[in-house]
């Protein structure tokens, strides 16, 4: 319908701009014809009446006028002086005093040419020219105008409806056919290609409509056709996903029997661990000779390595599941350098090396995590002393700004046995050596860099190498610390003269562990009590009053957590409870605190972390013994 009506509209329009606009072009046109008509005539007069006013012939001018007597639309013909009067005049009509050249008023058109004589005479040439055989002729051709304008806009107008009712109604029906065809509203489309077309309606338009309809019957089989293959694709996708959560519950499972693996095999390494190294401390302080000494000194040493080993197998499983983080802390850069080379000094010399330390004054404060900054040093160091031979292991520290941070660059140097340039590419990858006789003759898990590199990336730096193969390597990485406030050192206390007092249950299930806590705690003036399960640690705790207790984690009967949680929740146990465990995997001293423990230590106990704790522990006001 809109179409049928704009079709009419149009035509509509187009008559009423016609008659308009072309009646007043009709009549400007008429009027600029006369003018030129009328200047054509006046100079051609004033051609012929020039030479009676050079002689000043009155009567010769006068004749010259006569002509255009024989025009009827002529109303004048006069020739005036400079001083207005008339030299020669065609009649008695009068003449109207002209302001320009061509003036038109109700009368006619009039215009005016100027006349010079050699005596420079002057007169003027007016003639006035009637216009209403004109207006009558213009006014003849606008009725005609009008008339055949109308009668062409009506015709216009029937034309276009019966176009639009043959022809554009059937189209528009078609379009809107389409229109829910392409919505998928296949009943309303075809209901509207179902309806009667008209017959005066072309066959092209019946072809058309036929071909929409196959077209409809088409679109109608394929939308079917795709949303069959949507259904199946969505199976798909649901059995996909379905085998995708398996996968990922299977590889959760997985994650989680490796993390179970590893905190078990830390736990079973790190229990004879925790043997081995604390009967070789106890042993060191006895009266032994200088070759049994230096036998214990290289066990502890072999045991120390191991569990460097074992350390970083950890480290290297919570990097890869992103649970190791930073502690940053207050520590000293210049102790921490002496610490680390004291460490490494006793292998350097061994080898006959030489060990360089490199540094301008320092400050006296960082603040950053320190334990981390010690490990990547010590990783560094000891692949350096691992691949040298002869010459040189040197550590250099840069400080390239101080402010409120500093700015430092740490340069590990070596001249060992250097690095390919095809192998530097792999340098840093996990379980990677240089190639396979660098693990036969070498040894090493192949963490050590990896680990590093990890570590210092938490840091927000890199490592960068440079190394000539027979020639030696050079590792270094810059970090940014902010500059601590020095604190009050407290004095050093002698391990040997220590002395604690308070009564101490040791839980503990293996019978080297026992000895070697049993020993370490009577160095300091404890006679522990020592069971040997959480089952009779409850007992224990329960019928004695304890200032401290030494709590294994995994045991037999009942383990170190259950038997916490029994002490606090059953027996309301307010004694301090200190964790002695071998797990050292994330998490473990989260769940020791959660149970109700107050402290953690990990074995390989040191001793002076068991001296701390038990100053912590034994020293505070209030520690005498407590009842259950």
């Amino acid at each position: 319908m809109r179409l049928v009506t704009l079709s009419v509209m149009v035509p509509l329009l187009f008559g009423t701009i016609v008659l308009a606009y072309f009646p007043a072009q009709m009549q400007a046109s008429a009027q600029q014809v006369s003018e030129q008509r009328v200047l054509s005539l006046v100079r051609v007069t004033k051609a012929a009446t020039e030479p009676g006013f050079e002689f000043n012939d009155a009567s010769f001018m006068n004749t010259s006028l006569i002509p255009l007597a024989r025009d009827p639309d002529i109303l004048y013909a006069v020739v005036l002086g400079q001083d207005g009067e008339a030299i020669a005049q065609l009649n008695d009509a009068p003449h109207p005093p002209l302001p320009s050249t061509l003036a038109r008023d109700e009368n006619g058109l009039h215009v005016s040419l100027p006349m010079t004589a050699k005596d420079e005479r002057r007169a003027t040439l007016q003639i006035g020219v009637s216009e209403r055989a004109l207006n009558a002729q213009v006014s003849a051709n606008k009725r005609r105008t009008v008339s055949i304008t109308v009668l062409v806009t009506l015709l216009s107008i029937i034309a276009a409806w019966l176009i639009a009712t043959i022809i554009v109604s059937p189209i528009s029906k078609l379009q809107e056919a389409a229109r829910h065809l392409s919505r998928g509203e296949w009943s309303i489309g075809r209901s509207l290609l179902n309806t009667n077309v008209p017959t005066t309606t072309r066959n092209e338009v019946i072809s058309l409509t036929h071909s929409l309809s196959q077209m409809a019957d088409s679109l109608e089989r394929q939308a079917q056709d795709l949303e069959r293959s949507n259904d199946m694709l969505e199976d798909q996708v649901a059995a996909k996903t379905e085998s995708l959560e398996v996968a990922l519950l299977r590889a959760k499972a997985a994650a989680r029997a490796k993390g179970t693996f590893l905190a078990n095999m830390s736990h079973e390494i790190r229990t004879p661990m925790n043997g081995v190294l604390g009967l070789v401390d106890l042993l060191l302080d006895t009266n032994i000779d200088a070759d049994q000494k230096s036998m214990l000194n290289t066990v502890r040493y072999s045991g120390q390595a191991l569990l460097g080993i074992i350390n970083d197998i950890l480290d290297y499983s919570r990097l890869e599941s992103d649970k190791l983080e930073l502690a940053p802390h207050n520590y000293s850069p210049q102790k921490l350098l002496d610490s680390v080379t004291m460490l490494l000094r006793p292998q350097i010399e061994a080898k006959g090396l030489v060990l360089n330390l490199d540094s301008p004054p320092l400050p006296a404060v960082l603040i950053g995590d320190s334990f981390r900054l010690r490990q990547v040093l010590l990783n560094l160091l000891s692949n350096a002393l691992k691949f040298t031979h002869k010459g040189t292991v040197s550590l250099r520290f840069d400080v390239i700004e101080l402010g409120e941070e500093c700015h430092f660059r740490i340069t590990v140097k070596d001249t060992g046995v250097g690095i390919a340039p095809e192998q530097l590419d792999t340098l840093f990858t996990s379980f990677s050596q240089a190639d396979s006789s660098t693990a036969r003759e070498f040894g090493g898990s192949g963490l050590g860099l990896s680990i590093s590199q990890s570590l210092l990336t938490l840091m927000d730096s890199v490592i960068s190498v440079e190394s000539t193969l027979g020639q030696g390597s050079t590792f270094s990485f810059e970090l940014v610390h902010p500059v601590g406030q020095e604190q009050p050192q407290a004095v050093a206390t002698d391990a040997r003269n220590l002395s604690f007092s308070g009564r101490v249950l040791v839980v503990e299930d293996n019978m080297v562990n026992q000895l070697v806590v049993k020993r370490m705690l009577e160095r300091v003036g404890i006679k522990p009590v020592i069971v040997h399960n959480g089952a009779e640690a409850v007992k224990a705790a329960s019928e004695t009053r304890y200032d401290l207790i030494l709590m294994d984690c995994s045991m037999p009967v009942v383990d170190g957590f259950e038997a916490t949680q029994r002490l606090r929740r059953d027996h309301g146990c307010q004694t301090p409870i200190v964790a002695l465990t071998a797990n050292a995997m994330h998490g473990d001293r989260e769940r020791c605190i959660e149970s109700g423990m107050d402290d953690y230590l990990s074995k390989p106990i040191a001793s002076d972390d068991l001296h701390a704790a038990l100053d912590r522990w034994l020293s505070q006001p209030g520690s005498l013994t407590n009842d259950v």
